[in-house]
């Protein structure tokens, strides 16, 4: 994972306004603040999180998420382990509506020959953009996930799949019936990219006395008393996250995740 430091950025804003209080994990607030900035829905998230585990499980995490190359099958698997059915993970897969693909991820789709289930002129427009088979390590190339709208949250995804596991979607009978359904209602698609991102944002919160709350989050078993910001944060360089949209979750109106018993169905909604 890469760009932590406009996620310091935010939390060193959230401390200085609410000291102690917002986790680094609830910071996934500013993920939803910015699909809001680039047209797609406003979702109500639960707040309160504890945040960062206090041991590291970077070994697991090809276990868990899933992978640009796997199948569809297996998509779909490790998105039912946590709650989210097949319209919801295509639904979540419509994330791939905006950013960026590093072509060292598509080359197998264009070299030696190109794959024959990408529009021909797509193809066209990805080879002027990874010219070659073998990406250079020293260069930052890529193509834009979509080519006609890349920084919309917008439907346009389901009618040009980048990457293979985006490909997939359409040919996989389980998936294609939403595909569809997405591809012919932008609206839809918002609704149900909102339902599938909450239950994901829900999935096995850390509570009460579970984890810790960071002034920093590359700070790991740092006491929050002797914390301090050693480095300047890098600036966001235009791009403006609403701290207000954050810190009014944290309102008077308390924290949501406040013990271990509580469960989805009774924890309050913030607004």
């Amino acid at each position: 994972m890469r760009n932590f430091k406009y996620i310091e950025t935010i939390k060193q804003a959230l401390e200085n306004e609410c000291p102690n209080t917002v986790s680094c994990a609830d910071i996934v607030l500013s993920a939803r603040d910015g699909v809001v900035m680039l047209g797609g829905p406003h979702i109500e998230m639960k707040t309160g999180r504890r945040g960062e585990s206090k041991e590291s499980y970077l070994a697991e995490v090809d276990n868990f998420i899933p992978n640009h190359n796997d199948s569809m099958s297996l998509v779909l698997s490790r998105f039912k382990t946590i709650g989210v059915d097949a319209q919801g993970t295509v639904a979540l897969l419509g994330a791939h509506s905006v950013g960026r693909v590093h072509c060292v991820n598509i080359i197998h789709r264009l070299y030696p020959t190109v794959d024959p289930t990408l529009d021909p002129d797509y193809a066209t427009y990805l080879k002027t953009r990874c010219p070659s088979p073998q990406p250079s390590p020293n260069v930052t190339e890529f193509a834009r996930n979509d080519r006609e709208t890349p920084m919309v949250w917008d439907n346009l995804y389901y009618k040009k799949g980048l990457l293979s596991v985006d490909q997939q979607l359409v040919s996989d009978p389980i998936t294609y019936p939403f595909v569809e359904k997405f591809a012919a209602s932008n609206s839809y698609f918002h609704a149900q990219f909102g339902k599938a991102l909450i239950i994901l944002s829900e999935n096995n919160p850390l509570i009460g006395d579970e984890g810790e709350i960071r002034k920093r989050i590359l700070d790991l078993h740092a006491s929050p008393n002797n914390l301090h910001f050693d480095v300047e944060p890098s600036p966001l360089k235009g791009v403006l996250i609403d701290y207000n949209s954050i810190l009014r979750d944290y309102s008077h109106q308390g924290i949501v995740y406040q013990s271990k018993v509580e469960t989805n169905s009774n924890m309050q909604q913030l607004s």
